[in-house]
C-alpha cells in the first residue's frame, strides 16, 4: 500500500464508532473480539516530548481491564522497551517498531535484525549532522532497534525546509538499505523490506491466534498514516473485522469508523469492559482458561 492508494479512498465518510456503537456490535455477532491498537495519539495524546507521552489513569485501567476480557495486542512505531515501560501490562502482545519486533505470551518474533547496525549508525550520523546546521540543534531523535523517528513538533517552521532537506540529502546515500516514511510532525526511517503495522497484525491474527473470520473478530484503532497499513490489511488480507481512525477531522482511509481523539477511544472501550459481565451481550467473553491462545 502506498499513499496513491490511500488518496483513493473513503473520502472522509467514516461514521463515529462511538454514536453506532450497537452497528458495531451487530457487525460482531457471536464472534470472538480482539483488539489491536496503536499508542501515540490513540491511547495516549500527542505531545512534545514523546518520553511523556503517559496514557490517564483512566485509561490505564480501562486496558488492564480489558486485557483481561480479550485478546489484546499493542502496534506501535515506538520500540518494544519503551510500550513495556508504558503500559506495563502483562499477558498481551506487544509488536515495536511498526511490528517489527514482536513478543507476547508463549512469543518472541523479530523480523530485519541485520538493520540494527545501519540504524545505529544512521543516528550517529543524523545526531552529528543536526548538531552542525543552525536551528536543528533541539531537534529530538528517537531510536528503536529498527527504526528511527526524526521528530520536528517543536521545531520552528523557519527550519523546517532545513530539516527535510537535511534527511533526504542523508538518505540518498542509504536508499538501498532505508526508505522515508512521514507521519505526525515526524520522519520515520525504516528498513526498505516490505513489513509494517498490516503485516504484524496479519501475523499476530493468522499464525499466533489462527483467527478464523468466521470465530474471530479483530479490531484495529490506529490514527496515523503507519495505521492505514493495518486498516488496509483488514480490508483486503484478513477480510474481516474493523479499523477505526482516531481523527477531529474528516480525511481519506481505510478505516471503518472514527474515534475524535484518545479520550473517545478510552470511552469506545471501556464500554466493551462494562458489557462483559451481560449475559445478553452479543459479543462473547473470553474466559481466563480460554483467552490466549
Amino acid at each position: 500500500m502506498n499513499l496513491e492508494e490511500t488518496k483513493s479512498l473513503l473520502d472522509g465518510q467514516q461514521h463515529s464508532a462511538s454514536r453506532h456503537f450497537d452497528a458495531v456490535f451487530e457487525e460482531i455477532g457471536n464472534r470472538k473480539v480482539v483488539f489491536f491498537l496503536d499508542y501515540d495519539g490513540t491511547l495516549a495524546p500527542i505531545v512534545d516530548d514523546p518520553d511523556k507521552a503517559i496514557i490517564p489513569e483512566r485509561t490505564a485501567h480501562t486496558l488492564k481491564q480489558l486485557s483481561k476480557a480479550f485478546n489484546l495486542g499493542i502496534i506501535t512505531g515506538r520500540s518494544l522497551e519503551k510500550i513495556q515501560d508504558f503500559l506495563q501490562l502483562d499477558n498481551i502482545y506487544y509488536a515495536g517498531s511498526h511490528g517489527m519486533d514482536i513478543i507476547g505470551p508463549s512469543l518472541r518474533y523479530r523480523v530485519g535484525e541485520e538493520y540494527e547496525t545501519i540504524i545505529r549508525d544512521l543516528r550517529s550520523l543524523f545526531s552529528n549532522t543536526f548538531q552542525e546546521i543552525q536551528g536543528l540543534q533541539e531537534v529530538l531523535i528517537e531510536s528503536t532497534n529498527f527504526t528511527l523517528s526524526v521528530h520536528y513538533r517543536t521545531l520552528d517552521p523557519q527550519y523546517h525546509k532545513v530539516l527535510r532537506e537535511s534527511v533526504e540529502e542523508i538518505l540518498e546515500k542509504h536508499n538501498d538499505s532505508v526508505r522515508l516514511c512521514h507521519g505526525k510532525m515526524v520522519y520515520e526511517i525504516r528498513p526498505v523490506f516490505r513489513w509494517a503495522k498490516g503485516d504484524a497484525l496479519e501475523f499476530l491474527y493468522k499464525d499466533i491466534m489462527h483467527g478464523n473470520p468466521e470465530e474471530l473478530f479483530p479490531i484495529y484503532i490506529g490514527d496515523d498514516v503507519s495505521d492505514e497499513d493495518a486498516f488496509f490489511a483488514l480490508k483486503n488480507r484478513v477480510r474481516c473485522g474493523l479499523g477505526i481512525l482516531v481523527a477531529d477531522q474528516p480525511k481519506p482511509s481505510y478505516a471503518h469508523y472514527v474515534l475524535n481523539d484518545p479520550f473517545e477511544v478510552e470511552e469506545f472501550l471501556s464500554s466493551f469492559v462494562a458489557r462483559k459481565n451481560d449475559q445478553s451481550s452479543k459479543v462473547p467473553i473470553v474466559s481466563e482458561g480460554e483467552k490466549h491462545i
